[in-house]
């Protein structure tokens, strides 16, 4: 249905977030289109607070099967910052599937050969700062 009714541009940009509504805990992924967020695939949790990686995986994998073929790049912000879940994305990384997940700043990442906190990097305020194929925690 979504390929039919839309004319999309060469690459999708998929969005994943969470959202606490009244009692309601909804996990879903959307498409980005002309400024919107069209809600493609989602997930009542049943319970309150931040998603597991499997229910984050329950979510993703039925959208980039529906979609497999296209250019996709799926963002995320800091409540999907788990390294779990960037390994698990890895997997799709072909080369149409890229991902970007915002990172919190207490996230360890290795700067030469030692591991400094995101916080500590020289930042200006109004400024952004893409660090791409970084090694991050010191752990796993």
């Amino acid at each position: 249905m979504v390929e039919k009714l839309f004319d999309f541009p060469s690459e999708l940009v998929l969005i994943i977030d969470r959202t606490q509504w009244q009692d309601t805990n909804i996990l879903m992924i959307s498409l980005a289109w002309k400024k919107r967020a069209l809600p493609i695939n989602w997930k009542i949790l049943t319970h309150k607070g931040a998603s597991n990686l499997a229910e984050q995986k329950a979510v993703i994998r039925p959208v980039l099967k529906l979609l497999k073929g296209q250019k996709i790049i799926l963002t995320a912000d800091r409540e999907f910052h788990s390294i779990f879940l960037s390994h698990w994305l890895k997997k799709y990384q072909k080369p149409d599937v890229s991902f970007v997940l915002r990172q919190k700043k207490s996230t360890m990442i290795k700067r030469g050969k030692k591991y400094s906190k995101i916080s500590e990097l020289k930042v200006n305020v109004g400024e952004t700062k893409l660090l791409l194929n970084q090694k991050i925690t010191k752990r796993k």
